[in-house]
């Protein structure tokens, strides 16, 4: 599971792996063993590269599954551990109900209506968005049993090629500002 780390004694408010959570998501994949990688379990020792980012790149890696807490807003932590999850192909379930930071019934941007929003880099780097933790525990239950084709690292690299076949073109002030710089790089 994925989402806020306890940072200190009194920072309950945020933990996303409550029993509750895991007990839910447990009971809805029914019938397989589960184990819940949970940051907030174990004792860090300290916070640096080996400490926090190892242990959490190690439990991400070590996933069939990786589940994203997404009902409040996140930390980068969040974001570079679902990349790190599309990058070696583990299917990433993102818990994201209507009405929270990255998803929203409505959203104006540059003046245009967006309808049914979903941040973008949490709907390019899912695989599916539920509801509740439930919902999850259900997708998991029926990947297992009928596995699906997961989005990879690849998605990087059809998005940018999307942007430069379907958008550059009309994106003029970026395209004007920025095309010398990116000439090597398309």
């Amino acid at each position: 599971m994925a989402g806020s780390v306890r940072k200190d004694a009194g920072d309950d408010n945020h933990i996303f792996a409550s029993s509750d959570i895991k007990e839910e998501l447990i009971k809805a994949i029914d019938n397989f063993e589960v184990v819940i990688f949970d940051p907030n379990e174990s004792k860090i020792f300290g916070n640096g590269k080996s400490n926090r980012f190892g242990k959490d790149c190690l439990q991400v890696t070590s996933s069939n599954f990786l589940v994203i807490d997404l009902r409040e807003k996140r930390g980068l932590g969040v974001g570079a551990e679902m990349m790190l999850a599309k990058e070696k192909g583990i299917p990433v379930i993102s818990v994201c109900p209507v009405g929270s930071h990255y998803k929203r019934r409505m959203v104006f941007h540059s003046g245009v209506e967006n309808p049914n929003w979903v941040h973008p880099f949490v709907g390019s780097l899912s695989d599916v968005i539920v509801e509740n933790f439930s919902q999850a525990g259900q997708w998991i239950k029926a990947f297992i049993q009928s596995p699906t084709k997961v989005k990879t690292g690849l998605i990087v690299e059809e998005s940018i090629k999307d942007y430069l076949d379907n958008v550059l073109d009309n994106d003029l002030d970026f395209k004007k500002k920025y095309l010398d710089s990116l000439v090597d790089k398309i």
